[in-house]
């Protein structure tokens, strides 16, 4: 990638991070190129928007291949998965607060598409394996993975927040596996 065309994504993702309505001027402003340099690679916030969001799901396309990589157990697999989308969450959150979901960088996004088989892959063979409670079905898993996902993010967002970012995210593993897991401690 063209070197101030990433210097944009960056800072974008930077300012957004900080304030979802960060217009091209303010990103234009904190890495000290003017709005038309922007513009030349950029022709709206929209197609920067349309960057970010390919620049995000190759991201989290990377960690999952990485957890995967890292481990041959699957549930550590999931959780190096688990940890690494709380910290993809909290820095590319803004995405959701401009209009996206979920659905629609799945059906947009072959990086995001391929992450999500992934993951769903690791949850079948936790299934197959006899490892996850027999009464809970994958797609509540799956759902109940990304709202314990949500639930870390919002808590390390809160200002009065005094635990660690890791503290919240080990917490949150634990509520995730205990309600999943047959051994949610082995």
């Amino acid at each position: 990638m063209n070197s101030t065309k990433e210097k944009i994504i960056l800072a974008a993702i930077n300012c957004l991070g900080k304030s979802a309505a960060a217009s091209l001027e303010e990103i234009a402003t904190s890495i000290q190129l003017s709005r038309r340099t922007i513009h030349r690679h950029f022709p709206s916030k929209t197609a920067l928007i349309d960057q970010i969001t390919s620049y995000a799901s190759a991201h989290c396309l990377n960690t999952t291949k990485a957890a995967l990589k890292n481990s041959k157990i699957p549930k550590e697999q999931l959780h190096q998965m688990f940890r690494s989308d709380v910290q993809s969450g909290m820095q590319f959150r803004f995405l959701y607060q401009i209009g996206g979901n979920m659905e629609t960088v799945e059906e947009q996004s072959d990086d995001f598409k391929t992450m999500m088989l992934l993951f769903r892959e690791v949850l079948n063979t936790l299934k197959l394996k006899g490892d996850l409670l027999p009464e809970v079905t994958l797609p509540w898993i799956e759902q109940f993975y990304l709202a314990t996902i949500d639930a870390a993010i919002a808590m390390q967002m809160r200002p009065e927040t005094t635990t660690t970012g890791q503290e919240i995210t080990t917490m949150a593993w634990s509520s995730f596996a205990r309600a999943v897991f047959l051994n949610p401690d082995t």
